[in-house]
């Protein structure tokens, strides 16, 4: 759980999130995408270090960043930062006082010297007896548009698509998705249907991040895409919706 002090020294982390960020940057034609929501097919595939390390990096990078812990049911994101969870998502959507109360401060002082951005975080809160009743009320929008005021990203951790469906109730609020896939153990069937099940609901699918994916198995020269799915999702209207062999 120690994954701050290891952001902190993991050159090759933080190489892969400017990546990532470098990615997202391109991805719609230079486009600015502000609010992302980070997820994953299924639990244990490293969404939630994607979505911190991600926020982490941005800050580093001279961007005010603001990080939502949305997973309702098994939130993980103030156990990784080390802050309270008594107020947060839950709190405020059920009516509690504004925003700006339940927003904490991350002091990136120790963690990464001579970052130029800023990070706060919106944790989820006590956990309600019915996740999917509270994300499917109409005040998320204005929730995100009150917290998110005057940051230059929002990064939104989220449950996996296929285990509930609390997620889906927030991808049509953000610029796009990041669907995290773990290498090894996430079924084509099932990246397939996470995608689908987000452009259904209304959300952009950015990209993919392939997470757990080790150099020294694959080889330097190895892309990751090439031997792990060999597929290629047919764009809209292309095809018949089966994998197709990377040429």
């Amino acid at each position: 759980m120690n994954l701050l002090a290891a952001f902190g020294r993991d050159v090759v982390l933080g190489q892969a999130c400017d990546t990532l960020i470098s990615s997202l940057s391109l991805a719609d034609g230079g486009r600015t995408l502000r609010t992302f929501v980070v997820t994953s097919a299924q639990p244990a595939e490293g969404k939630t270090t994607v979505a911190v390390c991600l926020a982490l990096r941005m800050a580093a990078a001279g961007k005010r960043v603001l990080l939502i812990d949305a997973d309702l049911r098994r939130p993980m994101v103030h156990r990784l930062l080390g802050v309270d969870n008594a107020q947060g998502v839950v709190h405020l959507l059920n009516g509690g006082s504004a925003g700006a109360s339940a927003v904490q401060d991350v002091d990136l002082a120790g963690l990464l010297p001579g970052a130029a951005g800023t990070l706060a975080v919106l944790t989820s809160g006590r956990t309600p007896r019915s996740a999917t009743a509270v994300l499917q009320t109409a005040s998320f929008s204005h929730v995100l548009r009150d917290v998110g005021a005057g940051r230059d990203a929002v990064v939104i951790d989220s449950p996996p698509v296929l285990s509930v469906s609390d997620s889906l109730w927030l991808v049509r609020h953000v610029d796009g998705v990041i669907l995290v896939l773990s290498t090894g153990s996430t079924a084509e069937a099932d990246a397939r249907q996470a995608k689908g099940r987000i452009e259904e609901a209304g959300g952009r699918v950015l990209g993919v991040v392939l997470n757990r994916f080790d150099e020294r198995l694959h080889g330097p020269g190895f892309h990751p895409y090439h031997a792990y799915y060999e597929i290629e999702f047919d764009g809209p209207g292309q095809g018949d919706g089966r994998a197709s062999r990377n040429r």
